[in-house]
């Protein structure tokens, strides 16, 4: 035992790939021989669906044909090997999405001079991740995503925001979530950028010089003393100059956030989404907008569902206006909350990301397993800058994670006795799912307080991240 111990120790310091991607077919191997034995299967029902898919291409017929199927058809394409030579490549094709994701992992941390042995074990944080390593051989292409958003970061870094673009266009039309990164990015893409410092110092405001010593000051803001008298006496006329004021400053912000590295940004992103999903629409029509895009709008899953709205969804009648209320109603606390992270940490754009997609996540009206790729994927690049596995902090570390696990577990015995002994058990999946919901938002004010913020530019140059392990 002490051999392999040590055999296992040394692989993770000198091939961790090889031996993360032996690890993977090891499970691949062990999947085939779960579903060929027992009841409940090993692999997932969306690979089948994909499948199903690619199996109508390969037939020159539209995907969309399939019920159920509202991915790109393009995923369809892709797994058309499925059909003409195996049935597990997709697998493998995910399962070797995750090599490459944890080689980008590596690069990010290395170009932000990250020490390499801490590059290295952060890296081993994506590889050997037990979530990541059963989502991934089960066939779910989420790890297909975050190639793309880390391609995006990648480009990002090398100073090439119309390529981020483009890759962050493209993981958003694998997964329309990816949008609600586009602000954080923008905000990434400040004057530091270029070297030119902090947007704020472009502002006039900040340039205004003080009132002479004894100049007599007005109380009363510049729009009031240039209408005078007339002006205190008519409300209406106060209220429009109100108005007009306001709009010039939101102008004037608008037009000192807007930069044409930001434009180009926005630009190359809505090509890219646009190329996309115009060709979808030329080769499928109006299935693809209703299935791929619209339904996830107006989707209200009440099964494998952790979501904290699962139980107002579920006691809500389908297709009523109270359900619509409910399911659009959702998006209003994400809106909120990604607004401020985006503001707030949209220059240490890793962290942003990381802390953004957990907390989409955690808020969204369907939440499942496979979504926790999104930010598994991200949490390597904050752990260097973050205090939560230091000495003074391990206790606290080992709660969030004993709390998250065990709300989790906890909803799958329940959500198994749902599903597979059809015991009405909705309530209690609920109340796990409010406790799933609780350890999110603990784990989320933890990754925030113990943080130490690096933007990820400085006078034009990509700045070195803060690094609190050797």
């Amino acid at each position: 035992m002490r051999r392999l111990a040590s055999l296992v120790g040394h692989a993770l310091e000198t091939h961790p790939f090889a031996l993360a991607g032996f690890v993977r077919l090891c499970m691949l191997a062990y999947g085939a021989w779960h579903d060929a034995t027992l009841e409940l299967k090993y692999t997932d029902i969306d690979y089948r669906v994909f499948t199903d898919g690619a199996e109508l291409v390969t037939n020159g017929r539209c995907p969309f044909e399939r019920p159920t199927y509202r991915y790109t058809p393009f995923l369809a394409l892709l797994m058309t090997p499925n059909i003409r030579f195996f049935e597990s490549y997709g697998k493998l094709l995910f399962a070797g999405t995750d090599l490459l994701v944890g080689a980008q992992i590596r690069a990010i941390l290395l170009l932000r001079r990250v020490p390499p042995p801490v590059a290295r074990r952060c890296t081993h944080v994506w590889l050997f991740n037990p979530l990541v390593l059963n989502v991934s051989t089960r066939g779910n292409f989420e790890s297909l995503v975050a190639l793309l958003v880390l391609a995006s970061l990648l480009a990002l870094l090398s100073k090439r925001p119309a390529l981020a673009a483009a890759m962050l266009g493209a993981s958003a039309h694998l997964k329309p979530f990816t949008v609600i990164y586009l602000p954080a990015f923008l905000v990434s893409i400040d004057a530091e950028f270029d070297g030119g410092g902090s947007d704020s110092r472009s502002s006039p405001s900040h340039h205004a010089a003080p009132p002479p010593p004894g100049a007599k000051t007005s109380a009363l803001p510049p729009s009031r003393e240039r209408i005078g008298g007339a002006a205190r006496s008519s409300g209406f006329h106060i209220s429009s100059s109100w108005v007009r004021v306001a709009l010039l400053e939101a102008m004037a912000t608008a037009l000192r956030a807007l930069s044409w590295r930001r434009a180009v940004f926005g630009t190359a992103f809505a090509a890219s989404f646009g190329v996309l999903g115009l060709g979808s629409y030329a080769w499928c029509g109006e299935p693809y907008v209703r299935e791929a895009l619209l339904y996830h709008i107006t989707r209200t899953d009440t099964a494998h569902n952790l979501s904290p709205y699962f139980y107002a969804l579920y006691l809500t009648p389908p297709h009523s206006l109270l359900r619509s209320l409910v399911s659009l109603g959702a998006f209003v606390p994400q809106v909120v909350l990604l607004s401020v992270l985006a503001r707030a940490f949209g220059r240490d754009l890793p962290f942003c990301l990381f802390v953004q997609t957990l907390v989409f996540v955690a808020f969204n009206k369907v939440c499942t397993v496979q979504y926790f790729i999104w930010y598994h994927s991200l949490l390597p690049l904050v752990l260097p800058s973050s205090a939560i596995l230091l000495r003074a902090h391990r206790s606290d570390a080992a709660s969030l994670v004993a709390a998250w696990v065990a709300s989790l577990l906890a909803w799958l015995y329940w959500a198994y006795q749902l599903e597979f002994r059809g015991r009405q058990v909705y309530l209690f999946i609920w109340a796990c799912g409010l406790l799933f919901l609780a350890a999110n938002v603990a784990v989320a004010c933890a990754a925030v307080r113990l943080h130490s913020p690096t933007p990820l530019f400085l006078g034009g140059r990509l700045a070195r991240q803060a690094c609190l392990y050797v």
